[in-house]
């Protein structure tokens, strides 16, 4: 994506990546904290990344998220958990991109969690943040 943004004017947060990354792909991202999975789908339509691991406290999210992206013939790239944010397994050094979409909120021991992210993250890897937090 070439064009300009506008750093008055919302856009979607991946409009802003994609721009900021300059062509820069990644083998295998987390998404924490995916909800129904519209940034997930997203990463995979861009193709943004090759194979998305997400997941989200919410049955009935992930479900609307699996149905989606089955859909949008998406189910082979994209793997969809349930999973405590308090208490995520995260392997060391596995995924180049991890992000967090307007999810961060819902955990209780940052510490941990954030701990636990930046050993998940492999070698050189990006942590992408975006959090509301009121005007």
């Amino acid at each position: 994506m070439s064009r300009r943004l506008d750093p008055g004017r919302p856009c979607w947060p991946l409009d802003w990546l994609t721009t900021l990354l300059a062509g820069r792909r990644f083998r295998r991202a987390l998404s924490v904290g995916c909800g129904t999975g519209a940034l997930e789908r997203d990463l995979v339509r861009r193709d943004l990344c090759a194979h998305v691991d997400a997941f989200d406290g919410s049955l009935a999210s992930l479900a609307l998220a699996r149905s989606e992206a089955r859909r949008e013939g998406m189910a082979d790239r994209i793997r969809y958990l349930a999973a405590d944010f308090n208490r995520p397994a995260l392997p060391r050094a596995t995924w180049d991109l991890i992000l967090f979409h307007q999810s961060v909120h819902h955990v209780a021991r940052l510490e941990r969690v954030y701990r636990d992210v930046a050993r998940a993250l492999a070698p050189d890897g990006l942590l992408y943040l975006d959090e509301y937090v009121g005007p």
